[in-house]
């Protein structure tokens, strides 16, 4: 009996062992979740200044699209020896702009552009022909070239005029393309009535575009004209040129009698020299002309 007793206490003495060894339910997975969280927060990158992180990320900014200019509608442009004011009105027929010209612009313009704006047309025409224009709104000015001349009263019987002028000019004999200073000096005087003699000078400054000189051309003209009677005229003229290719002289001299308004009968004498001698110099020559208009 005492035997089975001891038996019975190991019995119950290894159930509370077991008992007391057992891991309840969940464990594990708690203890699994809990490592792989300290290892995850193990792994995390430390932060970066906020500098550097402006640097990673560039500011993304976002540009309003400006106000879209109108297309300018393109045209061709051909015209021979026409009127710059005709021109420069001709340009804005049509358009939303009005064209304002100086009253002095009278020069004749040849132009030949394909496929060109309004603004394109007005640049081509400044650096072939020197008219300068500016745009405020709606409106275009055209300015003349820049001309400065002093004179006295035409009425005097001594009349003297000094005319400068400076323009961009391109002349395809000499293959120059620049600006041009002209300085032009008159004199016209009367005596004895019915005699006038007039004496003009001309002195031409060119330069190419980037200043360099490229000529002098020089121009003296001497005329002296006698009415003897309203039927009977006269007149010597001489005139004396230079410039790159070399000097010319002309005397050119007339003696004309108007039988009617539109009749006359003319004797001239021509001289021309040329230095050096080209060939096509005139040298000496004597004319007879009648001349009469007709009227249509």
């Amino acid at each position: 009996m005492r035997r089975c007793l001891v038996i019975i206490a190991s019995v119950f003495a290894l159930g509370a062992c077991e008992s007391t060894n057992r891991i309840p339910a969940g464990a594990v997975q708690e203890t699994i979740d809990a490592e792989m969280r300290r290892a995850a927060q193990g792994r995390e990158a430390p932060a970066q200044p906020e500098a550097v992180s402006q640097a990673l990320l560039p500011p993304l900014t976002v540009e309003m699209p400006g106000p879209v200019k109108p297309l300018e509608p393109r045209f061709d442009l051909a015209v021979n020896n026409a009127p710059a004011h005709q021109i420069f009105m001709a340009l804005v027929s049509g358009t939303r702009y009005s064209m304002l010209v100086h009253p002095d612009i009278k020069e004749p313009i040849s132009i030949n552009l394909k496929d060109v704006t309004l603004t394109e047309a007005l640049e081509a025409i400044r650096e072939i022909y020197g008219y300068e224009y500016k745009i405020q709104g709606t409106r275009i000015y055209i300015e003349p070239r820049l001309i400065f001349f002093v004179n006295t009263n035409e009425s005097r019987p001594l009349f003297l005029s000094y005319t400068f002028t400076t323009q961009k000019r391109a002349q395809f004999r000499d293959n120059f393309y620049g600006r041009e200073q002209r300085h032009e000096l008159a004199l016209n005087a009367r005596f004895l009535g019915n005699t006038r003699v007039e004496f003009r000078g001309t002195l031409i400054r060119e330069f190419l575009m980037d200043h360099t000189p490229f000529q002098v051309r020089r121009l003296f003209l001497t005329r002296v004209a006698r009415q003897f009677t309203p039927k009977l005229r006269t007149r010597i003229l001489g005139q004396v040129s230079n410039d790159r290719r070399g000097q010319d002289f002309n005397v050119n001299s007339i003696v004309a009698y108007d039988f009617t308004a539109r009749s006359a009968l003319i004797l001239g004498y021509n001289y021309q020299r040329r230095a050096p001698g080209r060939p096509g110099d005139l040298g000496n020559e004597f004319f007879v002309k009648f001349s009469y208009l007709f009227q249509f």
